[in-house]
């Protein structure tokens, strides 16, 4: 984050860790400054006293409404509700030595030609190693910049070896390089489903190769030279995808059936049905136990499609409506979310009144794989109450909302626009 304008972390480049809890979005996530500021509502240990990260958050908060109260806080602290009584002491009665301390911290600690400097070196190392990928091409793995003017994203692919049965078969990844690279190793994920005793789908390969071995003088090859042996020779006993490691510690014919199996979306799909719709089922048992919601299949013979109905919450325009959603599960859920769409028509910034889908990032930004369908449902709920006007997908709903909340109670009561 960027020290705002016309205050004493003006030009500071200020770092910040973000953890979010098991239950999110229902509660907040909790933001913390890794880099020392000097703040009336900051804790020395860098965590921010702020509403919106306590009693003001709902589910239908974004982190980027925190962000931006973060950024306004930093303007316009509040000293009486201190963190820092040192901090909140001065800028209520000495101001000028307020600012004086907090533009040393901010020098001292938000340097931004340091930042650059890290930056640079960062950028310089990272070309040296994709040239050197590109000088040994036959290494069994490609990488590239996604775009060549930021080399901090990439994407590559790897070619299974000839010693193991993924031999012949590409795997794409992608790449993240942290911009303090290399005292911190590059994120890769891979994208490419894989049946394998270490490996799960879709997973982050970091804590499988990467772990706590890194050091300034590893490189991506490394990894990837790693990943090459993990293909040809698993760790049974200490697999992340139980049954792919009992396959190969007990029936290793079929785990290597299985791997040339799922080399097309239709394999994987049939592979991971049965176990999805166990799971799907669980879910729907469990939303038939909730008040706020009827729910049923579409199709009696197909588990991965729900209708679902509520009514609209009190206290806003659409109380008294009742309202029917569709709800698509994909084959790899819950890696993956659910398509949840309105069928019925519903004037609100965030739904489409032509198709009734949500926000794009909506669902996108809250999913995590433990996070139940009721969870979700009882999200979009609060959506109805509490709009999001920084990620709209009807932008009449949205004006009206703003500038003219009467005309918009109307239309959004009696349904059509």
């Amino acid at each position: 984050m960027l020290g705002p304008l016309d205050s004493p972390y003006e030009n500071g480049i200020l770092q910040f860790k973000l953890e979010y809890p098991e239950n999110y979005p229902f509660q907040p996530p909790k933001i913390q400054f890794s880099t020392k500021i000097f703040h009336p509502n900051i804790f020395p240990n860098g965590y921010i006293c702020l509403d919106i990260l306590q009693k003001r958050w709902s589910a239908a908060c974004f982190l980027s409404a925190a962000l931006i109260s973060i950024q306004s806080l930093l303007n316009d602290p509040n000293p009486n509700d201190p963190s820092n009584p040192e901090a909140a002491h001065y800028y209520r009665f000495d101001r000028e030595k307020y600012n004086q301390i907090a533009r040393e911290w901010t020098n001292k600690y938000a340097n931004p030609h340091d930042m650059c400097q890290k930056i640079t070196a960062a950028k310089e190392a990272i070309r040296k190693e994709l040239d050197e990928i590109q000088r040994h091409n036959s290494s069994g793995f490609d990488v590239h910049p996604v775009d060549v003017r930021d080399p901090f994203f990439c994407k590559g692919t790897i070619v299974g070896p000839q010693d193991s049965p993924y031999h012949g078969r590409s795997f794409v990844f992608n790449v993240r390089f942290p911009l303090d690279y290399p005292d911190k190793p590059p994120v890769i994920f891979l994208l490419t489903y894989i049946f394998h005793a270490n490996i799960s789908q879709f997973t982050c390969l970091n804590e499988t190769l990467v772990q706590k071995t890194w050091t300034r003088d590893s490189t991506l090859s490394n990894i990837l030279r790693n990943f090459l042996t993990l293909l040809s020779n698993p760790y049974s006993d200490d697999s992340c995808t139980h049954y792919a490691a009992c396959f190969y510690k007990h029936g290793r014919e079929e785990y290597n059936r299985l791997t040339l199996e799922c080399k097309k979306p239709e394999d994987e799909q049939e592979l991971l049905s049965p176990t999805v719709k166990k799971l799907i089922s669980r879910e729907l048992a469990e939303l038939e136990k909730d008040s706020h919601f009827q729910v049923g299949l579409i199709t009696s013979d197909d588990i991965f499609k729900w209708k679902v109905t509520m009514c609209g919450p009190r206290d806003t325009p659409y109380e008294d409506r009742v309202f029917n959603l569709k709800i698509s599960f994909r084959y790899n859920y819950p890696s993956e979310p659910p398509n949840i769409d309105f069928t019925t028509k519903i004037f609100h910034p965030n739904i489409s009144f032509n198709t009734g889908a949500l926000s794009e990032n909506f669902i996108k930004q809250r999913w995590k794989s433990d996070l139940t369908i009721p969870q979700l449902l009882l999200s979009i709920l609060a959506l109805l109450s509490d709009p999001d006007l920084n990620n709209t997908n009807n932008d009449e709903a949205a004006r009206l909302y703003q500038q003219n909340r009467e005309e918009y109670n109307r239309i959004a009561r009696n349904g059509s626009q």
